[in-house]
């Protein structure tokens, strides 16, 4: 059960590579797990993501 619904998060989600969710809210502590290191691939919250960094430049 735990792998399925693992393997759906992380078909839906991409590591955070650019950091963005350090821009967003607190920053994310170090070994916080895949959990909270992984955004959205697309959809609202991605593009308010990416809105958000984008005014910050």
């Amino acid at each position: 059960m735990v792998d399925a619904v693992d393997e759906e998060f992380r078909s839906v989600t991409e590591p955070d590579g650019r950091k963005l969710l350090a821009h967003i809210g607190d920053a994310v502590e170090p070994g916080a797990g895949c959990w909270w290191t992984r955004i959205p691939v697309g959809g609202p919250a991605r593009r308010e993501m990416d809105t958000v960094v984008r005014n910050l430049s």
